[in-house]
């Protein structure tokens, strides 16, 4: 091969070997941007979790924000026509449902829940095979609600059935829920407090529905938490059925601010999803 050809064979093998290289740098820098981006929306609530200048957001402050939100804060205001303790492994519901009967604030405490479905979670051990509405019409018994005021619904699995079932239930004792001025006060755990009320204006759309639960603060709960943190599962997948259920008809639209909903991520993101919708 003469000096020119090897002149220009040498500035095509250089050019390939140019152009390979911005190939491979292109594709490298891509791979690079896409697992970095996945690395961020991975883990950017972990550090960043920020909003117009609202305070970066550890762990307790995530849970700050989503059960400030998830209660309702209602005020008891009028006698109501029953008192609804809607079942879970929190007997302190029972407890606050019993107290309020024994403030002369409902004719009627009604007990609600079977839980069987929840047998093998370790939040219900103390439960000994019997229903939630079992245990629940026991502690109110013990708390001074006479037997005769105490309806127990214990078939209910979910939230919905709470209310449905609960319904017949009532009108054997001759308490129409659709008549006009009906009141309840439901009474569940905090950080359930929204949805108890958005489902039950779904199955009582005409019912003056107060909801209240045990008085507790955050840090009190936490102080008394025997669920190794369960309950943080249960709440976050409670605020992720407010957004999601709506569209369902399994509850009334309710508003999610945007802190909140970056806080439910945050605790997604640090893998509080064992209730999380499939």
């Amino acid at each position: 091969m003469c000096p020119l050809g090897v002149s220009v064979y040498l500035r095509v093998v250089l050019a390939v070997a140019i152009a390979l290289e911005e190939v491979i740098v292109a594709n490298l820098r891509a791979k690079i941007a896409s697992v970095v981006r996945e690395t961020i929306t991975k883990s950017a609530f972990r550090m960043l979790a920020t909003i117009e200048g609202f305070a970066v957001m550890d762990k307790s402050a995530c849970l700050k924000v989503v059960w400030e939100y998830m209660k309702r804060n209602d005020e008891m205001g009028a006698p109501a026509d029953v008192i609804f303790a809607l079942g879970s492994f929190d007997t302190r519901v029972a407890y606050r449902a019993a107290e309020l009967f024994k403030q002369g604030l409902a004719p009627l405490l009604l007990v609600s829940g079977s839980g069987t479905c929840n047998g093998d979670r370790p939040e219900w051990k103390t439960f000994e095979g019997r229903t939630e509405a079992e245990v629940f019409a026991d502690i109110a018994r013990k708390e001074g609600v006479p037997d005769d005021c105490i309806l127990v619904e214990s078939k209910s699995q979910n939230t919905g059935q709470n209310y449905e079932f609960a319904t017949a239930l009532l009108k054997e004792r001759g308490v129409d829920v659709t008549r006009e001025g009906f009141r309840c006060i439901a009474v569940q755990k905090t950080f359930m407090e929204r949805r108890t009320f958005a489902t039950g204006k779904i199955w009582w759309p005409a019912a003056d529905i107060t909801v209240t639960s045990p008085q507790l603060s955050l840090e009190e709960y936490i102080a008394s938490d025997t669920t190794e943190e369960g309950w943080v599962h249960y709440m976050v997948g409670d605020l992720q059925r407010i957004k999601e259920y709506p569209a369902n008809g399994f509850q009334i639209q309710q508003d999610i601010p945007e802190e909140v909903w970056i806080a439910y991520e945050h605790l997604v993101a640090l893998g509080f999803t064992n209730c999380a919708l499939k």
